[in-house]
């Protein structure tokens, strides 16, 4: 494959993608609870990284469950659902089971 078609496969599989989950956006409200924790965090002596905290607050607004390989780096806010990957290995957010 030469370079200049690695940009090209990359959107397609970033299409692919979007067309099987759905998408959030990063919208008013998510950016207050961004806002909110990133202050809390950091009066605690916290620190977490922007994008981690970006998807939290999405997390966290929408009510739902953050799946993550990584459970261990998430600094988890008591509200905020935390769970590992289903066998098949997808990660991402989901709805919180009832």
């Amino acid at each position: 494959m030469e370079l200049r078609e690695l940009p090209n496969k990359t959107l397609t599989a970033i299409h692919e993608l979007r067309n099987d989950v759905g998408m959030l956006s990063f919208d008013e409200p998510c950016a207050e609870k961004f806002g909110e924790r990133r202050g809390t965090l950091r009066r605690r002596g916290i620190e977490v990284g922007p994008m981690d905290l970006m998807i939290a607050a999405a997390a966290l607004v929408h009510d739902l469950t953050l799946v993550t390989h990584n459970t261990g780096a998430v600094r988890k806010p008591p509200d905020l659902s935390v769970s590992r990957p289903s066998p098949s290995g997808h990660t991402g957010i989901r709805k919180r089971q009832s």
